[in-house]
């Protein structure tokens, strides 16, 4: 063996066993000093008050003894004095035959619309929208368990999808076969039916529970036995309902709280504030209610009645209802809970990676929820902890100006 190949052999072998010794090293330093770090993002959270009470609203339930009737309102749709809100067929076929002229008529009608669309050269991408929100609209039903009004809504869908992939001359051919179908149905079968109207005006809900007759006058003086027993009380829908009219834009939400809790609510009612309540799948955001009542003390609890002139259509469905009351609104930077320091004088502070060293900044805990903190974001001090700094949330031997990388 040459003498060149000897060296160049040795050099490979000191090679490997320093790259080794380095490999060994690091992996022992990293495991006698793990080196954790995590972004500081924006966080908010709530502390707040669950409660469980009553949703009451001025309604009127609409019966019919007939077993073959078609609600032809749709359900949130304004209902004027005097319109009809339903109609009943002497027979099951006449039922079917009228419903099915109804959504014939319906795609006719979207079917002409999108004709004119068509021959006027509109973009898909407009369709496609409206399929995207029919989507939407049918599978919000379908989750919040409401059918009423879906085979109009699938009628639409269909129709919308129908649309996109034929031309003019199909959507006229399809028109056509409709109009031929409705017509026969209608010799066929006939229109006689007997119609159901209101009396008065408001918006129209399939839902009813038998807690209709509690109405807003109930609440002047309610009890807290008397909100007890009806939160005991199942909701039952009486054989012969055919749904309901809500009359008034404002709604109300009663519960009771202890005598302690309730001194949030006094003194809100004292600064002429509302409250923010949250109710879960109903209701996405938070609605701000108003305090119209706050009860005497009943064995350590008082009554609260809240008002809201905002989403009936949205709360139309709930009756017996879960709420988050927001004592506390809290903004600020997400820290993990084993980044945080504490120095001799009680201040916190974390380490941030600023270059190649520790840097440590002061921090204001707000708020804790489970195992972090939500920090202030004080724009004002260059100095204090930013969106997007790198935190370091565990190592040994940190200080201030430590060389870390």
């Amino acid at each position: 063996m040459k003498k060149g190949d000897l060296a160049i052999k040795a050099v490979s072998i000191v090679l490997f066993a320093a790259i080794c010794c380095y490999l060994g090293a690091y992996l022992y330093n990293s495991w006698k000093n793990p080196f954790r770090t995590t972004v500081a993002v924006p966080y908010a959270a709530q502390d707040g008050l669950n409660v469980e009470g009553i949703v009451v609203r001025n309604e009127t339930v609409l019966t019919s003894s007939s077993d073959i009737v078609d609600i032809v309102a749709m359900e949130g749709e304004h209902i004027a004095a005097g319109e009809i809100i339903a109609q009943i067929y002497d027979s099951t076929e006449r039922l079917n035959a009228a419903t099915q002229i109804r959504l014939d008529e319906q795609q006719i009608q979207q079917l002409e619309q999108l004709l004119v669309l068509k021959e006027s050269g509109a973009e898909v991408k407009d369709m496609d929208e409206d399929v995207r929100k029919g989507i939407r609209e049918l599978v919000f039903s379908v989750n919040r368990k409401d059918l009423s009004g879906l085979d109009e809504k699938t009628t639409e869908l269909q129709t919308l999808l129908f649309g996109q992939g034929s031309d003019a001359g199909e959507i006229s051919q399809r028109i056509g076969q409709l109009q031929s179908e409705a017509y026969s149905l209608r010799m066929q079968y006939g229109t006689e039916s007997r119609e159901i109207r209101v009396e008065t005006a408001g918006l129209f809900c399939a839902t009813v529970d038998s807690f209709e007759s509690i109405g807003p006058e109930a609440l002047e003086d309610m009890s807290l036995n008397e909100l007890q027993t009806l939160l005991a009380q199942e909701e039952t829908s009486p054989s012969d309902a055919i749904g309901k009219i809500i009359h008034d834009i404002n709604w109300y939400y009663v519960f009771a709280v202890g005598d302690e809790q309730a001194i949030y609510f006094e003194d809100c009612l004292r600064a002429g504030e509302k409250v923010t309540l949250m109710f879960g799948k109903y209701y996405a955001g938070t609605l701000d209610m108003e305090i119209e009542r706050i009860g005497d003390s009943e064995d350590g609890k008082k009554i609260i009645v809240l008002s809201c002139s905002k989403a009936m259509t949205d709360t139309m469905d709930m009756r017996k209802q879960q709420a988050d009351v927001v004592i506390e609104h809290y903004e600020g930077i997400r820290v993990p809970k084993d980044a945080v320091h504490v120095d001799d004088d009680g201040q916190t502070y974390v380490y941030t990676v600023t270059g190649v060293q520790a840097e440590r900044k002061d921090i204001s805990i707000l708020y804790q929820v489970e195992d972090l903190y939500i920090v202030e974001n004080d724009l004002e001090d260059p100095s204090a902890l930013r969106v997007g700094d790198e935190i370091v949330v565990s190592a040994k031997n940190l200080y201030d100006g430590k060389i870390i990388k």
